[in-house]
């Protein structure tokens, strides 16, 4: 009867350290999956701000009327797209630690359809595949939804 149970004790301690060893490993796999996560989803949303500035950028350049329409993918976490003061384009997504925000800075005046600068004025984007009509207005640049 003793050895039955020393071999039970001794079948108890191998759980109890495998389970030790394992829990922290799948933690620390769960932490690193999540800021790779974020990682990639900040590297979108700088790709997609990068892109409108500088389209903005261009179409102004070229004077009124002068127009373009980008295909931009945001990420599932995307929460939405405010400017602010005309010039400020802040895209805000959902983060594992809360909400981030990116702030791009235009050189031209940037407003959508129904606001006028300096703003604020949100753009109805959505996670997925959006169509964004950039275009001259001659003093700033109108962001619409195609």
């Amino acid at each position: 009867m003793s050895r039955r149970g020393q071999i039970s004790v001794e079948y108890l301690i191998i759980i109890g350290l495998s389970l030790a060893l394992l829990i922290p490993a799948v933690m620390l796999f769960m932490n690193y999956a999540n800021t790779s996560t974020d990682d990639v989803v900040s590297s979108q949303i700088n790709r997609i701000g990068n892109a409108l500035v500088d389209q903005a950028f261009s179409v102004y350049t070229f004077g009124e009327g002068s127009w373009t329409t980008l295909t931009l993918t945001f990420p599932e976490r995307v929460d939405r797209l405010v400017i602010n003061g005309g010039n400020e384009l802040v895209i805000s997504v959902f983060a594992s630690g809360g909400v981030s925000e990116s702030i791009f800075f235009s050189e031209v005046d940037v407003t959508t359809v129904g606001c006028s600068p300096p703003g604020p004025c949100e753009l109805a984007i959505h996670q997925g595949k959006n169509f964004i009509k950039v275009e001259s207005k001659g003093d700033h640049v109108l962001l619409s939804i195609v």
